[in-house]
C-alpha cells in the first residue's frame, strides 16, 4: 500500500525536465553541421568571428571543415575562459585554461587539493634532480 502525502509535490519532481531538456537540446546541437571555411570564418550572415576561437583549438587550418554547433560553441567558450580565466579561489589568481583542459571551476575539488598536504618526496625543493626511492 502506498501512503499518500497531502500538500504540493515534492521538490524533486520539478528537477527531471531540466535534464532531459538539456539532452534533447545537446542531441540537436550535435546534429546541426556548420561549414567553417579555409581560413575558420562563419560564411553566414551576422555570424561571430571564430578564426581566433578555432585556431587555438584546432590548430592551422588545412581547408574547409564541419564542426557541429555543439563543438563550436564548445570551442567558443574555451576560448572566452582563455581570454578573461577562470577564478579560483583556493589559488588566490586567474587560471587561463586551454581548449579541451579540464578547468578547475568547481572549487570544492581545488579546495580539496590545495588543503591536502604533499607527500614528502614532493616537499622536495624543485632543483632536486634525483627521484624518490621507490
Amino acid at each position: 500500500m502506498t501512503a499518500h502525502y497531502p500538500g504540493p509535490a515534492p521538490p524533486s519532481d520539478a528537477f527531471p525536465p531540466a535534464p532531459a531538456h538539456q539532452q534533447s537540446n545537446a542531441r540537436v546541437l550535435g546534429k546541426l553541421l556548420v561549414l567553417l571555411d579555409d581560413d575558420y570564418t562563419l560564411a553566414l550572415r551576422r555570424a561571430p568571428d571564430v578564426r581566433q576561437a578555432c585556431l587555438e583549438a584546432y590548430g592551422p587550418q588545412t581547408g574547409p571543415m564541419a564542426v557541429s554547433l555543439r563543438e563550436l560553441l564548445g570551442v567558443i567558450g574555451a576560448h572566452q575562459w582563455r581570454l578573461r580565466g577562470v577564478g579560483v579561489l583556493a589559488l588566490g589568481t586567474r587560471v587561463h585554461p586551454q581548449y579541451g583542459v579540464f578547468a578547475p571551476v568547481r572549487s570544492e575539488y581545488v579546495d580539496l587539493v590545495a588543503g591536502t598536504p604533499l607527500p614528502t618526496a614532493a616537499q622536495r625543493s624543485p632543483t632536486t634532480s634525483e627521484l624518490p626511492p621507490t
